[in-house]
């Protein structure tokens, strides 16, 4: 069976990447009473993390979501890469976002505080970004399985490099929406610029992180990394994305992110066209997320 690309509806989704620290000097540990004693942490981290971030979405929507009034949406399972944890969840309103990332930071916080999982000296980190479908990104599916491909992607697993068990890092189009109309009590960092290979033709890539409070937070560093005011960081990341030509994360039907591209319709009534040509793959794959000249 071959692999096709079949929905072509505009959505913009949003993906959680949460990743074991300190696992490799874990695993190599010796211990000469236990095989394999690393064995049940991971099946406690692969089957409890996923609960714990779901319940802190029920929690959060019970918080706030009559003054949102949003529909809830929860994460869905998309895969693993060895100690690392990946979560996609397609939105319709931009309030849902910053739920489902108040959750995860609630949820990476109340795991890095479990005593079983600090008695093995690990931790966890997270990282989060935002994908648009299916014009700047593709989603594949083959039999009953399903994978997501394009730049945004590989800018979000190129992101997780930069997280730490104390900064939650989230992309820039992510950061826009979380700063620029929603209130929450979320604290922003800016770690500046760096180059992330391939991305933005290798111009320098704002590194925005969110604080996790951690047990083995060094209180004196935290003291000399400033938060950064949402106010602010909106300005600079507004000038960034026009200054670079990067379009705006599109909600579709979204009051303040449902504005698309002046080319977006186009490229997208494009990709229908070819998907339908005789021997065509119907893949999308754009080779830049900038607006065309």
């Amino acid at each position: 069976m071959e692999t096709t690309h079949t929905n072509f509806e505009s959505r913009l989704k949003i993906f959680f990447s949460v990743d074991v620290v300190g696992s490799t000097a874990f695993k190599n540990k010796e211990n000469d009473s236990q095989v394999q004693p690393w064995l049940q942490f991971y099946k406690d981290f692969y089957n409890e993390f996923e609960i714990l971030f779901v319940r802190n979405i029920e929690q959060e929507y019970e918080r706030v979501g009559e003054e949102f009034d949003c529909q809830k949406i929860l994460p869905n399972f998309w895969k693993s890469l060895g100690d690392e944890l990946v979560f996609e969840a397609t939105l319709n309103h931009h309030a849902q976002a910053s739920i489902l990332v108040v959750a995860f930071k609630n949820a990476l916080e109340i795991f890095n505080n479990n005593n079983g999982v600090r008695s093995f000296g690990l931790s966890v980190k997270g990282t989060s970004w935002c994908a648009g479908f299916p014009v700047m990104n593709a989603e594949l599916r083959h039999k009953k399985d399903y994978d997501f491909i394009g730049p945004s992607i590989d800018t979000g697993f190129r992101l997780t490099k930069f997280a730490t068990e104390t900064k939650f890092v989230i992309s820039i189009e992510l950061a826009l929406i979380l700063t620029a109309k929603v209130k929450n009590y979320l604290e922003f960092f800016y770690e500046g610029k760096h180059i992330l290979k391939g991305v933005l033709k290798d111009r320098p890539y704002p590194i925005i992180a969110i604080n996790i409070k951690s047990p083995n937070l060094d209180e004196t560093e935290k003291d000399i990394t400033p938060v950064v005011t949402r106010e602010n960081l909106d300005k600079f990341l507004s000038k960034f994305f026009r200054d670079n030509k990067i379009p705006k994360p599109f909600i579709k039907g979204d009051n303040d992110f449902g504005i698309a591209p002046s080319w977006y319709e186009e490229k997208r009534q494009n990709l229908i066209k070819q998907s339908e040509e005789p021997g065509s793959s119907g893949l999308n794959l754009i080779p830049s997320p900038e607006i065309p000249e």
